[in-house]
């Protein structure tokens, strides 16, 4: 009687090995095509002024300083036509931790990207022991610009003295400050604003 071909068991199938997660790429150095992009800005355009801080934490749903929120309220205005400034204190440069942003520090491509900013002149350093607020207003006012910015500036009114000084100030903070939202991480300029005579938006 021939004998039965026993064949072996199949080998168990090795497990596949897990991918291991490409890392994301640095993000690329945008401050090269903003400095292109300023380079053909309409000069008869308002110049729109940044209040940095105030956007970085808007991005950063008030809970951290986000420096894409700045870099895409650069582009949106550079890509519109307008010269753009942002003003930032110093301490924000250094990457200080601040209790308001619930004392974590920024992220270091974070801190990197205002720092290449700040060297490009795109964004101004404002010392650490002073207002940033007074010089984004002095520069506006001084320029005629735009601010972009969700601060109600009640101080810089305020310290105006008398009835009609504190009526003129409240009046051009009205009229000259743009306030602003992110949608989806947008940005996203109030569309209800209207530039005042003689700065027309592009």
């Amino acid at each position: 009687r021939q004998s039965e071909v026993v064949e072996p068991p199949p080998k168990p199938k090795t497990p596949a090995k897990a991918r291991t997660p490409s890392k994301t790429p640095p993000p690329t150095n945008i401050v090269p095509q903003l400095l292109e992009s300023l380079q053909t800005a309409d000069p008869a355009l308002p110049v729109m002024v940044i209040d940095a801080s105030n956007v970085a934490v808007a991005y950063g749903h008030a809970r951290t300083f986000r420096v894409q929120g700045i870099v895409m309220a650069l582009q949106y205005w550079l890509n519109k036509g307008h010269r753009v400034v942002a003003f930032v204190p110093a301490y924000r440069v250094s990457g200080r931790v601040l209790q308001a942003d619930g004392g974590k520090p920024m992220e270091k491509e974070d801190q990197q990207t205002l720092q290449d900013l700040v060297a490009s002149g795109l964004v101004a350093s404002t010392p650490a022991q002073d207002y940033d607020d007074s010089y984004i207003l002095q520069f506006a006012r001084d320029n005629h610009g735009v601010v972009v910015s969700n601060d109600m500036f009640r101080d810089y009114v305020a310290k105006h003295t008398g009835d009609r000084a504190q009526e003129d100030a409240a009046a051009w903070v009205k009229s000259h400050v743009l306030s602003f939202t992110f949608v989806g991480g947008v940005f996203m300029p109030n569309p209800d604003f209207s530039f005042p005579p003689s700065q027309g938006a592009a």
